[in-house]
C-alpha cells in the first residue's frame, strides 16, 4: 500500500501499520483480571486510539517527506515509533485505572 502526494510517495509496509502496538496492548488487556466485557472495551479503545494515531502519523510523515525530506527517517524511527508505543502503554494505564477497576 502506498500513500502519495505531489512530491512524495510513502510505502506502508508491515510493522508500519500499528498492528504490533495493538497486539501488545491487546495481550496486556486480555491478561488483565477483569470481566470479558471490560476486556473487550479495552481492546476496542486500543484499536481506535492506535489506528487513529497511526493515521495521523502517516499523514504527518507524508507532509515531512514533502517539506523536510532529510528529517523523514528521524521522525519515522525516533519520534513516531516512540509515540505509538507510549500511546499503547498510556491506553492500557487509562483503561486499567478507570475502566477495568470499576465493579
Amino acid at each position: 500500500t502506498t500513500l502519495s502526494s505531489p512530491g512524495a510517495t510513502l510505502a506502508i509496509r508491515k510493522g508500519c501499520d500499528g498492528v504490533h502496538a495493538l497486539l501488545i496492548l491487546a495481550s496486556a488487556v486480555l491478561a488483565f483480571p477483569a470481566s470479558w466485557i471490560r476486556r473487550l472495551s479495552g481492546v476496542v479503545l486500543g484499536v481506535v486510539a492506535i489506528f487513529g494515531l497511526n493515521a495521523l502519523r502517516l499523514l504527518s510523515l507524508l507532509v515531512i517527506a514533502v517539506r523536510f525530506p532529510a528529517q523523514l527517517e528521524f521522525f519515522h524511527v525516533y519520534v513516531w515509533q516512540v509515540l505509538i508505543c507510549l500511546l499503547a502503554f498510556g491506553t492500557f494505564l487509562v483503561w486499567g485505572t478507570f475502566l477495568a477497576g470499576r465493579r
